[in-house]
């Protein structure tokens, strides 16, 4: 792993923070994102562009029960990004969650600049709607994407198989050593800097070695903004080989429906707590709400 201590420093300052109380969607036009945007680490505070970027898509109902219209295009490849499963013809999004992966992966990629690049499976189809094998993936909001690998593997992306995205990388409850800690941390963490992101659908396992390891992995991030990225990992079962990516219903699109807040804080003792078999911390409708619309593949 090669790590660029001068992108790092770039992509620390250009490419955070945290909108914590922000509903809204990274800013400016997907054509020009080709660099990422100055967002503080002050939670609530947006770039200048995000304050007025207007996402020309329209995400329709809930992420389980919807569609869109004009949807845009994820490109095959950008800086840091590759789109896999080309097969599927699935790479329709939101203008905002284009916006979010592609800036996401460029900051990221200035930190990281070799090695295998973010790996983006299923959005959804040309129309929206339901999506065989997902129970979600319906309005362009959500999008499932391969871990990092240690060994730097890319998959061929013009084939679909086989078993989907093949790897797992928790086995008894830990991780394997084909994962990558620190750039799969480093990618969630951009990721989360949008400032869009509602959920992050991680295996407990994965969310548990995060929690432990972030502050060493980090220890230039505050710790408001540590505790943000954390909050949005959710821990659930099925998401060993990739994670569920969620952003938010974008600004001015009323018929998108908006799912509830995760709660406030890290969210380390529910997992902790879990995975050494005590019962789930989290209330039984914080459990539920979770459950909306969580993909199934």
């Amino acid at each position: 792993m090669e790590r660029n201590p001068r992108g790092r420093l770039a992509a620390l300052f250009s490419a955070f923070f945290l909108a914590a109380t922000l509903a809204g969607c990274g800013g400016g036009s997907v054509d020009g994102a080709s660099t990422t945007s100055p967002i503080t680490e002050i939670p609530g505070v947006t770039a200048p562009d995000d304050a007025s970027f207007v996402d020309s898509t329209s995400p329709i109902g809930f992420y389980t029960d919807g569609s869109i219209e004009e949807p845009t295009r994820l490109p095959d490849e950008s800086a840091g990004l590759l789109k896999i499963f080309r097969l599927r013809n699935r790479n329709y999004a939101s203008a905002s969650m284009v916006r979010t992966l592609v800036l996401a992966a460029a900051a990221w990629r200035a930190e990281f600049p070799t090695g295998d690049r973010l790996q983006v499976g299923d959005i959804t189809d040309s129309n929206g709607g339901y999506l065989s094998g997902h129970a979600s993936h319906q309005n362009g909001l959500d999008a499932d994407v391969a871990y990092l690998k240690s060994n730097h593997v890319e998959r061929d992306p013009n084939t679909n198989g086989p078993n989907g995205f093949a790897e797992s990388f928790v086995v008894n409850g830990k991780l394997t050593a084909n994962f990558d800690l620190p750039r799969n941390w480093a990618i969630l963490r951009d990721i989360v800097g949008r400032g869009n992101v509602g959920r992050i659908f991680v295996d407990p396992a994965i969310k548990a070695a995060f929690c432990r390891n972030a502050a060493s992995l980090d220890p230039d991030l505050s710790l408001a903004a540590r505790t943000e990225v954390l909050r949005r990992l959710r821990p659930y079962d099925g998401h060993d080989d990739h994670f569920h990516l969620r952003i938010k219903c974008p600004n001015g699109h009323p018929k998108c429906v908006a799912q509830t807040e995760p709660p406030t804080g890290n969210g380390c003792a529910d997992v902790t707590s879990s995975l050494a078999g005590a019962a789930d911390l989290r209330t039984p409708e914080q459990i539920s709400d979770d459950d909306l619309g969580l993909d199934e593949g």
